[in-house]
C-alpha cells in the first residue's frame, strides 16, 4: 500500500519538478483528491456550504450561476496538498 506522501499532488514536485496550476489541479484529479461540481452552483448562496460540507478540501465548480468562469477552492487547505519536502 502507497504512503500518504505517495497518493497525494505534491509527488509530482520531487526532484526539483516544477507544477503549474493546470498540472497540480490534473494531479489532484488523478489521486481522487479534487470533487468536480457539474451542477449550477450559487457563488452567493451555495458554493460556501458546499466548500464547508466538503471539509474545505480541494473542489472544482464548473457552473458558477454568477460567472462563466469556474471557482477552484480549497487548494491550500492542508500542508500535505501544498508541502513536497
Amino acid at each position: 500500500m502507497k504512503s500518504y506522501k505517495e497518493t497525494h499532488a505534491y509527488t509530482a514536485l520531487r526532484d526539483g519538478e516544477n507544477l503549474g496550476f493546470r498540472s497540480f489541479l490534473e494531479q489532484l484529479t488523478k489521486n481522487g483528491e479534487l470533487t468536480r461540481i457539474k451542477k449550477e452552483v450559487s457563488t452567493e448562496y451555495e458554493m460556501a456550504g458546499v466548500i464547508e460540507a466538503l471539509g474545505e478540501k480541494p473542489v472544482f465548480f464548473e457552473k458558477p450561476k454568477e460567472s462563466s468562469i469556474p471557482v477552484v477552492a480549497g487548494l491550500v487547505s492542508s500542508k500535505e496538498l501544498i508541502s513536497w519536502r
